[in-house]
């Protein structure tokens, strides 16, 4: 069992790598300690299995959406999709749509850009974009939003987003 900081970070290093494997050698490695002089560190690893189950166990957890203290011009959507396998169920994949919302895009320095208030948005079901559009009523005013860029790979699902989220 571990530690719900621990499971944060776990899903916090998904969403940014997006490999089991390389996010359960970061975690292991921060839990055997960073400061240890010990060359098993490098062999303690979170397995792939179990960071699939707590991210897995993570889309199930409603997250409060707090209110923004400001709201943009300009919105910005970026949505995509991934499958994820089943295990003991009849459907041999889970078809979870992901979207990630941001303000805007500040320059770090020359080759570094970073997205400025992103917040991300899971979920299983097809009415994905309904439940987006009452999360982003929740979080900004949406009269003051001129326009909202939805982005994507061009799949079907992506496109219906464009009408659904108005601006």
């Amino acid at each position: 069992r571990y530690d719900p900081t621990i499971k944060a970070k776990v899903i916090e290093l998904y969403a940014d790598h997006n490999s089991m494997i390389k996010v359960g050698e970061i975690v292991g490695e921060q839990i055997y300690s960073l400061f240890s002089t010990k060359k098993e560190r490098k062999n303690f690893n979170l397995s792939r299995q179990t960071v699939q189950n707590i991210v897995k166990k993570s889309l199930l957890i409603q997250h409060p959406i707090s209110p923004s203290t400001t709201t943009p011009d300009v919105l910005y959507v970026m949505a995509d999709e991934k499958f994820i396998p089943l295990q003991n169920s009849n459907k041999k994949s889970a078809f979870v749509r992901h979207g990630v919302i941001f303000e805007g895009i500040q320059c770090l320095s020359n080759n570094r850009y970073q997205l400025t208030n992103r917040w991300v948005y899971s979920d299983l079901k097809s009415s994905f974009w309904n439940t987006l559009d009452n999360l982003l009523h929740q979080r900004y005013d949406m009269e003051k939003i001129q326009v909202v860029y939805v982005m994507g790979d061009g799949a079907k699902w992506i496109k219906d987003g464009a009408y659904t989220i108005p601006k």
